[in-house]
């Protein structure tokens, strides 16, 4: 049997679709670097300092905030991929005799005017450079660790991976989350995944980085970052769709 459509609805269908894509908050970001941050609300020590985002200083008891200025939309997931580099690292060691430093983390907060300062964080994915040495938490002197709603749901040894954060060289963390599943890679190793993390409470968030330094310190980058929220992927189900309707079409 044929199925007869018009291609005007083909059109309208197109229309109608695409223009949903950004209309349904699919904001987004994306920066190569950091030669402005005029997007941007930076707290604290955080500056920029060249091409790149300064988040602390190489000097003791820094903590830095940069926050995107536009909340995104993170209840149905997201995807995020930055660059970060410790450089200039100083003061004591670790437990393990490594230099090292507190490190930076992505964050997701709940919508704030900022006035108050930082406001405290749903998710936390942190790239921590320093072992404290704290029986049951600090599991290595590179590690990955996620929270949500304070609770720290895990932490991940990326040294078994050949991935050092205190070698001061340029790191890439992605991460991704789908609604329920959380991965996090590390230079395009996937180092973690979690399950059931959601924030299907919150519509929209505010997207930041942090960094803090103590008696370890660095100069704690970003050079690059970018975000991207899951309804984006509406534009591929357009795709898709306009696809079936053409194949539809010619049957």
């Amino acid at each position: 049997m044929k199925h007869h459509i018009h291609a005007s609805m083909i059109g309208l269908f197109a229309v109608s679709v695409l223009s949903l894509s950004p209309a349904t908050a699919v904001a987004q970001f994306s920066y190569s670097d950091f030669s402005s941050v005029a997007d941007f609300d930076l707290l604290g020590s955080a500056s920029r300092v060249g091409n790149v985002l300064r988040l602390t200083p190489a000097s003791p008891q820094q903590r830095g905030y940069a926050f995107y200025h536009t909340p995104q939309s993170v209840g149905s997931g997201f995807s995020t991929t930055f660059e970060f580099q410790y450089t200039n690292i100083g003061g004591n060691s670790d437990a393990n005799g490594n230099p090292g430093t507190d490190g930076v983390s992505f964050q997701i907060c709940p919508p704030s005017d900022l006035t108050g300062g930082a406001p405290p964080p749903v998710l936390v994915v942190a790239l921590d450079a320093f072992d404290n040495a704290v029986p049951g938490t600090d599991i290595s002197s590179s590690r990955v660790e996620v929270s949500l709603n304070d609770v720290i749901q895990g932490q991940a040894d990326v040294e078994t991976h050949g991935i050092q954060f205190r070698d001061e060289l340029v790191h890439t963390a992605q991460i991704t989350l789908d609604g329920t599943d959380l991965d996090v890679y590390v230079d395009s190793t996937l180092v973690v995944t979690y399950s059931s993390i959601t924030l299907g409470a919150m519509s929209e968030g505010l997207i930041g980085m942090h960094g803090y330094v103590g008696g370890a310190y660095a100069d704690q980058d970003v050079l690059s970052w970018s975000y991207v929220p899951e309804p984006a992927t509406l534009s591929l189900l357009a795709i898709g769709g306009l696809a079936l309707i053409r194949r539809r079409h010619r049957m």
